[in-house]
């Protein structure tokens, strides 16, 4: 039934992911990358285990696990100051207690130029970092990364901030 799917995937998800309020983390900081069959292809003949989907309504197009792309670049587990990349799952960003912004931005920077290096393939946030303006801009149901120079701080609107006035 329906509640007993819901379950299991919360379990599912659970199990792989780091509870914000005991880790902090964003969930998936990357955006799976969208590349050429070509380049598709061309990977594939490199790394025949790696993951590609389709992407539906674009011809001509395939879709990459950034997850795959960031352990498969040896970075699963890769600690920068109190910044890390979580050891259960590659995808995701953890402030280890007191990392600062400059920690998560170098990381992610990081990772991106190892990516990069090893596949040519460029990953793109899928939080939308914030550099000291969390007044102006968190939005309702957004994931977000706040970075300042002395503090990072991830947050999930939707869990986090206020919520909007309906008038």
């Amino acid at each position: 039934n329906l509640r007993g799917f819901r379950r299991a995937i919360i379990a599912i998800r659970q199990s792989k992911l780091p509870d914000p309020k005991v880790l902090g983390n964003a969930g998936s900081f990357f955006k799976n990358p969208v590349v050429s069959t070509e380049t598709a292809n061309k990977l594939l003949t490199i790394n025949p285990t790696m993951p590609v989907y389709e992407v539906q309504g674009k011809a001509f197009t395939k879709k990459l696990s950034a997850a795959w792309l960031i352990e498969s670049a040896g970075l699963k587990g890769l600690t920068l100051g109190n910044a890390a990349v979580y050891e259960k799952h590659a995808l995701i960003l953890t402030n280890k207690g007191n990392a600062t912004g400059k920690e998560i931005h170098e990381l992610a920077q990081t990772i991106q130029t190892k990516v990069f290096e090893k596949f040519g393939v460029k990953l793109e946030p899928e939080v939308i970092v914030l550099y000291n303006k969390f007044e102006t801009i968190c939005s309702w149901g957004l994931r977000v990364a706040f970075l300042s120079g002395n503090n990072a701080v991830f947050a999930d609107c939707e869990l986090y901030c206020p919520q909007p006035n309906s008038n």
